[in-house]
């Protein structure tokens, strides 16, 4: 890190020096080319991580404070996390090298910066019950130096003092930096954020749950994920928003019209916040988007095990710049509890990663049951009931088309009435002509459907169509002769 940093500084130097050196009409040019360069290696992958820590009392549970609407300054809230500094400044910071300075809050009050002599800090603030604490943001390799220094400072200093992460009343809000995660392209930005809207189990369950304070767009109106799908339709024209900026800004202008709560303000209260991103300017700053339907981190651990989580999977989806980017204008807002391991278990195995590994992200009651009998297993029958429960999936993933292959083709399978359905629906599915009244009919014979929206593109059809046809033709290339059912 810090030889990159060095070799960036000296190709500066040189590059300040030729420009000095050449005839002055030609320095400007010069000049926005090393701007141009420059600012674009700065915000380079690898992603860069920050946490909103929130740590309670059973007396700030009782005691809780409406900070929009009430006195800030010595609130319970406020009284808590001044003591908690103190705490840090006389019992903490003596053993750990570090200091503890006064800053400008969030709620116009004092903050507490404890500062570190490598330059890294953290920052002491409050919000209604809790005390909070962010920290310089860090990428996965500085989390990994800093480990134990964040558990002790922290989550040690914080359990000594007397503070807990109560996950009923916490939540852990994750910040990631937009343009070293998307490494400044609006299209990777635009993929992870559809992906994510793609996956509402995570936000329903899998990684938190809160409704009212970041509400999946399943939860919201049908004309906000309209506006989402008019969306991915400009960014494949020539129209296209070429950057973050733009995107994020028409996605809170048309997608983030509303929330749940309707006296609560669209703008932040949403499963994946973009705030920091539209008031920062993205020239001089990696401004976050947040992840704000995640659980409280009791430890720096979880927080570790998150970040590697969504830099795998921003890698994931980063690989696959050039395909379409395909929504389902998904509503659903309610999973059992099989159906949301079952859906982590797909989310984690189609990258690669071990499942076991992310487990611990899940609440305890999800790391009771089992997975899906489609995916575990060995009973063919039961495997083939299960395809229905994750249909939704299949155009976005290889991982269970494949799986959904080896399921029809087992020959336990081939005389199964529901056999036929499916391979009919996939026949459906692979049409290369758009007919609605064909595709109401169809949806009615099968008696499921995959997409939800009410409206479909013809364009939006022959994309998701090209992913059909490749999906039936190897489903079909081991059969002699094809042997699907035509739906009528």
């Amino acid at each position: 890190m810090n030889s990159a940093h060095g070799l960036l500084t000296q190709i500066k130097a040189i590059g300040r020096h030729f420009v000095y050196g050449v005839q002055s009409y030609a320095k400007p040019f010069f000049a926005l080319l090393l701007t141009v360069l420059f600012s674009g290696f700065a915000w380079a992958w690898p992603p860069t991580y920050g946490p909103e820590f929130e740590f309670t009392t059973q007396k700030l549970k009782d005691g809780y404070t409406d900070l929009k609407t009430s006195s800030k300054q010595d609130s319970l809230e406020d009284r808590a996390h001044q003591e908690f500094a103190a705490y840090l400044e006389e019992s903490v910071c003596p053993q750990m090298d570090c200091v503890v300075k006064k800053v400008r809050g969030k709620w116009n009050s004092s903050d507490y910066k404890v500062e570190f002599s490598d330059g890294w800090f953290f920052t002491v603030s409050f919000d209604p019950m809790v005390v909070e604490i962010t920290f310089k943001p860090l990428t996965l390799a500085g989390l990994y130096e800093k480990r134990d220094l964040i558990q002790t400072a922290i989550f040690q200093s914080a359990k000594e003092f007397g503070l807990i992460t109560d996950q009923s009343v916490t939540s852990g809000h994750f910040n990631v930096g937009v343009k070293s995660a998307t490494k400044n392209k609006a299209e990777n930005f635009l993929r992870f954020f559809v992906d994510f809207a793609n996956h509402p189990e995570l936000s329903l369950g899998v990684l938190g749950e809160d409704w009212n304070n970041a509400p999946t767009l399943s939860f919201l109106k049908e004309s906000q994920r309209q506006a989402l799908q008019q969306l991915i339709e400009k960014q494949r024209g020539p129209e296209r928003f070429k950057k973050i900026a733009e995107l994020t800004r028409y996605i809170q202008d048309f997608v983030y019209t509303h929330t749940r709560n309707e006296n609560w303000g669209p703008e932040h209260y949403q499963a994946m916040g973009l705030k920091q991103i539209n008031k920062a300017n993205l020239d001089s700053r990696d401004a976050p988007f947040e992840l704000r339907a995640v659980r409280g981190q009791r430890n720096v651990d979880e927080f570790i095990l998150l970040a590697e989580l969504f830099e795998a999977r921003l890698a994931f989806l980063n690989a696959q710049i050039g395909k379409p980017i395909l929504y389902d204008q998904i509503s659903r807002t309610i999973y059992n509890e099989r159906e949301l391991r079952t859906r982590f278990y797909i989310y984690i195995t189609e990258m690669g990663l071990p499942f076991e590994k992310f487990e611990p992200l899940m609440p305890e009651n999800l790391r009771k049951i089992s997975v899906d009998p489609m995916f575990v297993g060995k009973n063919p029958k039961l495997a083939l009931e299960s395809i229905e429960r994750y249909w939704d999936l299949l155009v976005h993933s290889e991982f269970v088309r494949n799986r959904v292959r080896e399921i029809l083709m087992d020959p336990k399978n081939l005389k199964e009435p529901l056999r036929n359905l499916i391979l009919a629906r996939i026949n459906a599915e692979s049409a290369k002509e758009y007919s609605a009244p064909k595709k109401k009919s169809w949806k009615s014979i099968i008696g499921f459907g995959r997409f939800q929206g009410s409206q479909m593109t013809v364009e939006e059809f022959e994309y998701r169509s090209s992913v059909w046809q490749d999906f039936n033709m190897k489903l079909n290339a081991p059969m002699c002769g094809r042997v699907l059912l035509q739906a009528q």
